[in-house]
């Protein structure tokens, strides 16, 4: 017997429906689309937070008021941090005055790799420090509220692509305790 016809056999066979099982199944089915075809679905998700993604923002969103959600790609001197989402990495300043001790406190203590939502204001960076090899290197977050929205666990290591070791390098200390 040759694959083709074992294959329509087969097909011949599953396609004949046993009406006592199969008549429900399909009748419920086709009330539970035909409702659900019916409802109206709203134009965009009321869990919807984020008004820009990380990656897209531009010097052409100066002075444009954002919320930001993704995780914490790094922090340098509790002063910047560098937020990540699926679009690419935005750099975001913690505000150090006394009125957002809280917002700072929230960005501070959060561990790398912790989700945040950050809302702030789009502003160019100071002249000299853009960064040419980030899309995003021209313009800059200036935080007005965060929110923590899940805290990861502190790391055992860095996650930084210039800490990358050579496998010979990591595995030098090792080879001589052996030895």
């Amino acid at each position: 017997m040759y694959f083709p016809s074992w294959l329509s056999q087969l097909y011949r066979g599953l396609s004949r429906p046993i009406r006592r099982t199969t008549q429900p199944i399909w009748g419920s089915l086709y009330r539970s689309l035909l409702q659900s075809s019916q409802r109206r679905i709203p134009e965009f998700s009321s869990f919807v937070v984020r008004t820009n993604t990380c990656g897209e923002l531009r010097s052409s969103h100066l002075g444009q008021e954002v919320t930001l959600c993704g995780w914490i790609q790094y922090r340098r001197q509790n002063t910047f941090l560098v937020l990540r989402d699926f679009d690419g990495l935005v750099q975001v300043i913690i505000p150090q005055d006394e009125s957002a001790a809280s917002v700072k406190k929230i960005l501070c203590d959060a561990p790398v790799e912790s989700v945040v939502q950050v809302s702030g204001t789009v502003i160019s960076r100071p002249a000299g420090q853009e960064n040419p090899k980030m899309p995003t290197g021209e313009i800059e977050i200036k935080v007005k509220t965060a929110e923590l929205l899940n805290a990861c666990k502190k790391l055992p290591f860095e996650i930084k692509d210039f800490v990358k070791a050579e496998a010979g390098e990591s595995l030098e200390p090792g080879r001589q305790r052996l030895q």
